[in-house]
């Protein structure tokens, strides 16, 4: 996937993180968020697209300064 500039990797880290603000906004509890399954599925599927990103922004640019890099990519690992 290396036709894709970095800042598109990023473009797609910040949608996703905006995407999953506005899925939690109403979510008041951790039993709120783990009994709504539409919102958690859209939340953990958003992580999923943040690690990915990051993994292929990473592999096009190693010096990339995103604290945490490694343990983002690993969320994908738990989902």
């Amino acid at each position: 996937m290396a036709y894709r500039d970095v800042s598109v990797w990023l473009e797609d880290v910040l949608m996703a993180i905006s995407r999953i603000n506005h899925y939690i906004k109403d979510v008041e509890t951790y039993a709120g968020y783990t009994s709504n399954f539409l919102v958690r599925d859209a939340t953990e599927r958003n992580l999923e697209i943040i690690a990915e990103a990051l993994k292929n922004a990473i592999k096009q640019k190693p010096d990339l300064a995103i604290s945490d890099t490694i343990r983002i990519i690993g969320l994908k690992k738990y989902n």
